[in-house]
């Protein structure tokens, strides 16, 4: 039977109303983001495969991602069996908030290369990069770039079939749009260069 603590969070029509209104803003925030992202990424300077989504990209939401719920934004997207290819914003509910860029297929050589070129960039702005599962969003799924040498990294990364760099911040920052703002224009900015044809 369900615990007198359990039933409490049933009865609690207060939290529920407050997830859908949270949501309900976040997806808003997420648009903005997105038309945001237009002004500062241009597709002709990117080499992205044919068919990249610069445009309208997708804004999501699920239950249950290892207990929690989330909202993300895929902007700009591309996913084929082959390449994979976008810039992943995410809330992740009772967790962080976190940008991402992945890419995996045709242009990972390149990306890598371009990534030991921006390594010192990205390790001021304390960005980590995935490890062993491409879908992993939990903190033990990274490396922080500051906690490990740069050659040893850039050995991981050379044998791995994708790459995912990332940053971390706390959900406090939803308290100022214009901060989550600074933050995605910062992130994506200096992953840019990784990305020019």
């Amino acid at each position: 039977m369900l615990t007198a603590r359990e039933i409490e969070l049933l009865e609690n029509q207060i939290f529920f109303e407050t997830k859908v209104s949270a949501t309900e803003k976040l997806k808003t925030l997420f648009e903005s983001l997105r038309e945001n992202a237009k002004l500062f990424i241009n597709p002709i300077d990117l080499d992205f495969p044919e068919g990249t989504d610069f445009y309208k990209g997708q804004i999501a939401k699920g239950e249950n991602y290892e207990g929690f719920p989330y909202v993300l934004l895929d902007y700009p997207k591309y996913f084929s069996q082959k390449n994979i290819f976008t810039f992943r914003t995410m809330c992740w509910f009772g967790n962080s908030w976190i940008f991402s860029v992945i890419i995996q297929g045709d242009y990972l050589a390149k990306a890598i290369t371009r990534f030991e070129n921006q390594f010192e960039m990205l390790q001021n702005l304390n960005c980590g990069v995935g490890v062993n599962e491409l879908w992993n969003w939990k903190k033990d799924g990274e490396i922080i770039l500051s906690q490990i040498e740069k050659n040893e990294l850039i050995h991981n990364v050379k044998s791995s079939s994708f790459l995912k760099i990332t940053k971390r911040l706390p959900l406090s920052i939803l308290n100022s749009e214009a901060d989550v703002l600074k933050q995605f224009k910062e992130f994506y900015s200096a992953i840019l260069p990784i990305l020019r044809r």
